[in-house]
């Protein structure tokens, strides 16, 4: 399977050796096309499509290009996002997603003196970041609304600087903003432009199709603590679900925290989280032990 960055030069190549195209029965005849690029982040649209039509009418293809093994939807959600997704109740609206699978939390292993699946020995979880993906995770996971799965692939609701994206050097409207999804792309020949065409779906048809569904997952965020030369976590993200992990009377404890999703960051929980351990004299998980943590059966052993 080609990897996501070659499947769009394919296709860019393969609209560099065309001048017309047919969509749904009728001719186009190619004007412009390129890759959205922005100056920060990246656009929903992968290739956009400049065109005109027999009776000369331009028609923009904005084309979110997506692989069958392409899970993560988005998967580095903060605040400013999650507000574009689910509106200004958005907090409420995440601390009611979790606490709906809260055991998935509650009953997780989070310090690992042993690998176990995954996560590897010498972790300490920090919290759970929030991600959406195109079907179910095992746990810490549920169903979204489909008007989610609107903005997800269409990125209306994105900043000016994704949604205006550049097109050979020119900022161009809503270039960023995607109208159509090309689905499972590795499996169309896709040196074929009528090919490429045929298989393009509206984002409206794609979403009143029942089975194209939209889920929530909630990702581990993990404290490496026998990395060298000194312990790592991957980066300051925002966390749906946290860790409070504290020191009192000379034993390591810990706390959920539901209430205050994406405002608390990678970096402050791992701060607490050192903070505690050099107060205990634990410098990996190997240093944990019935005499120094309040509740073992958080161990994994």
């Amino acid at each position: 399977m080609p990897n996501f960055s070659k499947t769009e030069k394919i296709i860019l190549d393969t609209l560099k050796k065309n001048a017309y195209f047919n969509y749904e029965g009728n001719p186009y005849r190619l004007i412009k096309f390129d890759k959205p690029t922005t100056s920060t982040g990246e656009p929903k649209t992968d290739i956009y499509i400049l065109s005109k039509t027999v009776h000369g009418k331009n028609f923009e293809f904005k084309i979110s290009v997506k692989q069958s093994n392409a899970d993560f939807l988005e998967n580095k959600i903060n605040a400013e996002r999650a507000s574009k997704l689910f509106g200004t109740k958005w907090q409420e609206l995440i601390k009611s997603l979790t606490n709906s699978v809260k055991n998935d939390f509650t009953s997780q292993k989070l310090i690992y003196k042993a690998k176990q699946g995954k996560t590897e020995e010498g972790v300490f979880t920090l919290g759970w970041k929030f991600e959406i993906l195109n079907k179910s995770a095992t746990n810490r996971s549920a169903e979204l609304p489909k008007e989610i799965l609107r903005e997800v692939l269409t990125g209306e609701n994105l900043n000016s600087t994704k949604k205006n994206a550049f097109i050979k050097g020119e900022t161009i409207q809503n270039s960023g903003v995607a109208n159509f999804i090309l689905p499972n792309a590795e499996h169309i020949d896709l040196t074929n432009l009528n090919a490429i065409m045929g298989n393009i779906i509206t984002i409206d048809k794609y979403i009143n199709n029942p089975i194209n569904k939209v889920y929530f997952a909630c990702k581990a965020l993990n404290y490496r603590s026998k990395y060298k030369p000194s312990p790592k976590w991957d980066g300051d993200r925002p966390l749906s679900v946290y860790v409070n992990w504290f020191e009192d009377n000379n034993k390591l404890h810990h706390k959920f925290c539901f209430d205050n999703p994406l405002n608390k960051k990678g970096n402050a929980v791992a701060k607490d989280l050192q903070a505690a351990l050099a107060s205990l004299n634990i410098v990996t998980t190997d240093d944990i032990n019935c005499s120094n943590i309040s509740d073992y059966s958080i161990v994994c052993q």
